[in-house]
Parts: structure tokens; sequence; C-alpha cells
């Protein structure tokens, strides 16, 4: 690492570890691919195909694009007004068929049917009306001194009252029950508006206008065609009419929408002469079964705005679907009036002590709702994000499957996918890879000394281009002959890798022409490129190994690694200095032995030489070892003091050769015994 220049460590570095990123990196997730497994591939494909269709099923019924705003009513106008009048109907030529007894308490007797005064036939309520269908009134009248005379008594017992006389005082009590003459045909009028704001814009729209009028935050009014198309539905979502139709267009609901309340009551599916068991009592003294119009009803009338963007009709106008819904009660109001004075009574003279009435009848309540959709940026992105989310479910349950369901097969891609981590392992392991690139960089520098001439004043610490791509040629030459790669291409990739192994490349297009950083690849960008994409950068070890380096608290706490451990170095290394002595004694014998054998082959070069000859009394001499002994022919001798020479040198070697424990030592060894024992024997025969 001398060639590495870092500053010590201060007490930022884990914070700029946490935040150690620069504007344009990007951080991406680590996977792994499974090959060779297409059962696992065809669960993975069905499930995400599953899920893309459900999520693009869902964006479309759903219309996740839209941004939905409620609308509420701006305001909702009901009247009144009487109907055609029958007194031929049942209820007033048949009351007693409605007659009901709830039990012996509460009996129910209307006798007749009337046509009441305005304002005892209907009322207008929050939001609504109410129509009497049925009264139920209580009088008492009191008078004094003349005015008890017997005419008024007549009057009292005639009119169905209780007449009674204390002293100068008379008293008349009496009660009535009846119905109301035809409130079915009652008519009710409805003009309803709508008002939604969307990003400061308020879009308002009333039922006859032919436009929708839309008011910016500035407070200009634009104006939009298409206005409200009001739709009428039953409980049970069929159409029904109201007014004779069901569909009003703005055309048809200038002045109001207007109908019977007979119609109503069929639209929620009921009417006023329908019994309805579940408001009777079921006791043992009921007596009959009442009917809507002895007890009443509540009838809502919910009205829903839509506009075209969230009905897709086609239609331009913003739709307001009314769905009626009846639902039977015992419903009245009490009127208390004191100075009320009934002229048909006659009675001029009395002086009205109390009346009052109770009236049982049909309550109408109107209620808007709704959904307005708009287009909105972020819904959409929303509702991808959330595509995105479910799309990740194939994938969990994918992993799941091959993580447990796959017998031996699951161990292995656990294994792969979960790398177990060990911060000591992980250090030397980075440092031993970092050594190892360095070794593969002399082993290209030797490769390059053999390969030119003037290796000789090559330094061993650089790589020329030329070296560079004998190299690559013996790396990928037989992947470049197997892809039918040509040499220009091959040349581009190594003049790809070579421009990137230096540093200076990165910051320019191109080198300049002065710059001679590119004529050599040094051992440190050799070494740097290879460890790219190691997980620990050099800064972490200097980090860690600093003299100034102070751990923090929570470091001594939590970390079990001993980063500056002590052991009995100076033994080993005393120890590691005599083996080192015991080995270079061997790696001289091994030398000198070999040197013996080299001897001996050339000595056999020179007996076939002899044997090649014909019968010579006398050669010459024969120099063996350059100026030091020289051998005749004559005195080889067929297995003379040269065979004892070589087998004291094979014992020699053999009882060498067992103190060596590396495994090249052996091979060495076998190796030249079996050399031996051939010349051995070839000598033995030429010399015979």
């Amino acid at each position: 690492l001398s060639f590495i220049d870092l500053a010590p460590p201060h007490r930022c570095s884990a914070m700029e570890d946490f935040f150690d990123i620069s504007l344009f990196d990007v951080k991406l997730p680590k996977s792994i691919v499974i090959k060779g497994n297409p059962k696992l591939g065809l669960i993975a494909r069905l499930l995400e195909c599953s899920m893309l269709s459900f999520g693009l099923w869902q964006m479309w019924t759903l219309k996740t694009w839209w941004a939905v705003q409620v609308p509420s009513e701006s305001s909702i106008s009901v009247w009144y007004e009487s109907g055609r009048r029958d007194d031929t109907v049942k209820h007033c030529t048949d009351a007693k068929s409605f007659w009901y007894d709830w039990d012996k308490s509460y009996i129910y007797r209307p006798s007749e049917c009337r046509i009441v005064q305005r304002e005892l036939e209907a009322y207008n309520q929050d939001a609504g009306v109410f129509v009497t269908t049925r009264v139920v009134e209580d009088r008492g009248l009191k008078a004094y001194g003349d005015a008890c005379s017997t005419a008024v008594r007549d009057d009292c017992v005639r009119a169905g009252g209780e007449y009674s006389r204390a002293g100068d005082a008379c008293t008349c009590k009496s009660n009535a029950e009846y119905f109301v003459q035809n409130p079915e045909e009652s008519k009710i009028f409805i003009l309803h508006t709508y008002s939604v704001e969307y990003e400061g814009t308020v879009f308002t729209g009333v039922a006859g206008d032919d436009v929708t009028r839309a008011k910016s935050p500035k407070g200009e009014v634009t104006e939009v065609p298409g206005g409200i198309k009001t739709v009428f539905v039953g409980a049970d979502g069929e159409r029904c009419t109201f007014g004779g139709k069901s569909e009003w267009f703005p055309a048809d609901s200038k002045g109001g929408l207007g109908g019977t309340l007979g119609e109503l009551l069929t639209c929620g599916g009921w009417s006023l002469d329908d019994t309805d068991r579940t408001v009777g009592s079921s006791g043992p003294d009921e007596v009959g079964l009442p009917t809507v119009r002895l007890v009443g009803a509540k009838v809502s009338v919910s009205m829903f705005y839509e506009n075209p963007e969230r009905h897709s009709s086609g239609e331009g106008y913003v739709i307001c679907t009314i769905k009626v819904g009846v639902a039977p009660q015992w419903l009245s109001t009490t009127v208390y009036s004191p100075n009320y004075l009934d002229t048909s009574a006659r009675l001029s003279n009395a002086t009205v002590s109390n009346w009052y009435y109770r009236r049982y009848g049909v309550s109408v309540q109107l209620s808007a709702s709704g959904a307005m959709a708009f287009f909105n940026m972020f819904t959409l992105v929303n509702a991808l994000v959330s595509l995105i989310v479910l799309m990740g479910l194939p994938r969990v349950v994918t992993t799941a499957i091959a993580f447990h369901a796959i017998g031996v097969e699951s161990a292995m891609y656990k294994a792969t996918a979960e790398e177990p981590c060990k911060a000591a392992n992980s250090f030397v392991g980075t440092l031993m890879r970092r050594m190892v690139y360095g070794g593969a960089f002399d082993l290209a520098t030797e490769s390059q000394k053999h390969h030119r001439s003037d290796a000789a004043s090559e330094d061993a610490s650089r790589l020329s281009y030329a070296g560079f791509q004998t190299v690559m040629q013996k790396a990928f030459g037989d992947l470049a002959s197997d892809l039918n790669m040509d040499n220009i291409a091959f040349t581009r990739m190594v003049d790809f890798v070579y421009y990137n192994l230096h540093p200076s490349s990165h910051a320019r297009s191109k080198p300049e022409d002065d710059d001679h950083s590119f004529d050599y690849v040094s051992s440190a960008s050799w070494v740097k490129s290879c460890a790219s994409n190691e997980s620990l950068r050099l800064k972490d070890f200097h980090h860690v190994f600093h003299s100034a380096r102070r751990p923090s608290i929570t470091e001594r706490i939590l970390s079990t690694v001993r980063w500056n451990p002590q052991w009995p170095k100076d033994e080993v290394l005393s120890a590691t200095a005599s083996e080192k002595k015991r080995k270079g004694c061997q790696e001289r014998e091994l030398s000198d032995f070999s040197n013996k054998v080299r001897q001996l082959e050339e000595r056999m070069r020179m007996v076939e030489a002899i044997a090649s000859r014909p019968a010579v009394e006398e050669v010459g001499a024969v120099m063996l070892e350059p100026a030091s002994s020289y051998w005749s022919p004559k005195d080889l001798g067929p297995a003379g003091m040269d065979l004892k020479e070589m087998a004291a040198l094979q014992r020699l070697s053999q009882e060498r050769l067992e103190n060596a424990n590396q495994s090249w030592r052996a091979a060495t060894e076998l190796k030249l015994n079996r050399r031996l024992h051939e010349l051995e024997e070839q000598i033995s025969r030429k010399t015979a």
C-alpha cells in the first residue's frame, strides 16, 4: 500500500460513511438469478402475470387516475300542492277495513275520510315535506253562565262530544279519527342543485340549466356545456317513474321535478294500502294488520351526482341518480292550539279551552351525495406505486418457494442469497485477494520479459501495451475464437480495458500527446481495477489500523473483533527464520542433485555416440565436467563405479527428500528417481 496517500481518520468518519454517496451515484439492490429450473420460473411468470393483470384491471375499473370529490347540495327546494280529490276510494267508502288493534289499550278506529285544511294536509320540513294520511283530534270546550244553554248541550252531543255541567260552568269534550282524502295524489315538487370544489375552483349545477358554472379562485365564472340529467331508480336499482318519466333532462326540469306521493311510494316498492307486519305488536291481543296509511312511513330520496368523467356513459351531462327508499313506521306529530274555534260545532258563545290533533303520515326526506372525478397526477402516481408494490408479491412468494420448498436446491439458493459476513474474515479476505492481484501482475510482467528482446531494460513494475495485449490474448483467445470475434473487435476490447486501467482516463475522453502515463500499466492501477468490486475500500483499512484511531464507546461494547491482537510474534519470526534456513539447505541439495542428473544425461549421450561407431579401441578423453575431471570409455565398465555413484546419489536424494514437506518436492523426487532408473538401464546396455 505504499502508493496510497491517505490522511489520518477523524471523528466524522462514521457520519461520512453513512452519507457516502455522491450526487450522481445510484444505489441498487443485489439479487440472484436462478438458472436451469423451468418449473420455478413458470411459477414466477404465472404469479407475475396474475398480479399484473389484477393490478391493471383494478386500475381500469376504479379509474385510479381520477381524484374523487364529494359534492354537496347547494340548495334543495321542496314544496307541496294538493292533488286530485276522490271520495270513492276504499279508505273513504270502507274505512272500517283499515281498523287495527295493537292491544286492548291502543285501538285505532278511523271512521271516514275528510278534506282537511291546508295547514293540516301537509307542511314543509328541513329538506323535505310531511304529508298527512290520518288525523286524531281532541277538543275541549268550556262555557259559563248563559252560554251553558240547552242548545249548547245539543250541539255538543250532535258533534259526538261528551257534555257535562258543574254549577254555572259547562264543558264539552270530543275526539275524532279519520283519514285524509287521497294523500297519494298530492303533488311534490323538487328543485335540486349541487356544488363541488376542486383545487380552489367551485363547480355549480342547477336542475333545469343547460350549463355548469365554474368559479375560479380569482372570482372568474365560466360556463361549461352540459346540465343535470336526473334519473329515478327504486330500492332494487331498477328505474321507476316520477311525474310520468324516469329521466328528466335539463329542459324537462325547468320549474322543478314534479310528481305524486304515490309515485314515490311505488318507486320504493310500497303503497299506502299495503300492510306491514313488522310495525305491528304481534301480541296476543292484536287484531288485524296495520297499513302504511294508518301508521305512516319514511321516504328517503337520496340524490347521487356524477360528472361525465365519473359515470363514463358518453353523455355530457352531470347525472343525478335519485334512489327512493320507503320504510313503514309509526310516524306522527302533535299540534296544540288553545285559541281555535270550531265553527262547525256552532258553539259561538263558548270559550275554547284547548284543542289539539295528532297527525300520522309520510315524511319525505331528501339528501345529496356523489362522486365527481377530476384528473390528478398524484393520484395516478399513487396508483402506479400501488401496482409496483403489488408486483413485488410474486417475488416474495417465489423467494419463499425457492428457499424452503425445493430441498437441497433450496439450501444452495439460500446460501447464495444470504452470504454470511464476518468482519475479521472480510478484512483478511480482501487483503489476501489484493495480494493475489499483485502476484498476477508479477506473472504478467514476467511473461512480458520472455516475449521481448529488450526485456532486460523493462521495468518489472510496469506492463507495456504489447505485454498487456499478450496477457489478454492468453486469457480470452479461446473465447474470442468461439464467438467468432475478429481481430478488430478484439483489439478494440484490449484498447478499452487498457485505457480504463489508467486513473487519468476518467478525467478526459482521450489522452493528450505529452501524457506518457498511458505508455504502461502500473501495479497500482492493475490491483485497483481488479479490486474495484470489493466491498471494503482502502480507506476502511486505513481507518481501522491507523495508530491514531480511538474506538467509540459503542464499538468497544458491541465489537467482537480484536483489531490489535497480542501474540508471540518474536518466537514465530525466529522459528520462521530457522525454517527458511532449513528449506534453503534442502534447495541447495536438490540443486546439486539436479546437476548430477544433468551430468549423467550428458554421459549417456556420449555412450550412445561411442556405441554408434565401429569397433575402436579408444576414442579418447571425454570431458564430463568442464575444468574438473576427465573419464575414458574404458573406465565406464558394465556396472562399475558409475552405477555405485548413481545409487549413492539416489540414496542421498531419498534421504534429503524425506525431510521436504512440500508437495512439489515429492513430485521432483519421483521424477528424478524415475530418470535415474532409466539412465542406469541405458548405460548398462550401451556399455555392454
